[in-house]
């Protein structure tokens, strides 16, 4: 087993009560699979690529849903929503909302980030080393 890592442009935070957990490695996609009992680690050739970024909610500390984020056209979109075993998650319509918010604010950054490279590449500023927002 190799534990490959990739970097989320967003840290965890916290909306309307839950706690939005980007996955950064092969092992945490296991823990996340075997805690959840689904097959995200599927996931990983994607995130490794830079395709995908997966996240979890949890609220107290129990798992409610694992979600991804895809890179399609330029942008960040909502792929998929899954509770326990594949099942709709509990609290359904927040966890819904708050992917959708995830995938928005990812979007923001990224918009950012690639603002800068194209500003770096034309060789009007420097890229800076840290792109992640609070």
């Amino acid at each position: 087993f190799e534990n490959h890592h990739w970097r989320s442009l967003l840290p965890p935070f916290r909306h309307l009560g839950l706690d939005v957990v980007p996955i950064e490695s092969s092992r945490d996609l296991m823990e996340e699979a075997a805690a959840m009992c689904h097959c995200v680690y599927a996931s990983a050739p994607r995130c490794r690529e830079g395709l995908s970024r997966i996240f979890s909610l949890r609220k107290d500390g129990d798992w409610l849903a694992t979600f991804e984020i895809a890179l399609r056209d330029g942008r960040w979109r909502l792929v998929q929503v899954r509770g326990e075993c594949n099942a709709r998650p509990r609290s359904a319509l927040l966890c819904f909302y708050v992917a959708r918010k995830t995938a928005r604010r990812y979007n923001l950054v990224w918009a950012r980030v690639v603002s800068q490279f194209e500003s770096a590449r034309s060789g009007r500023c420097g890229l800076g080393s840290d792109q992640r927002v609070a």
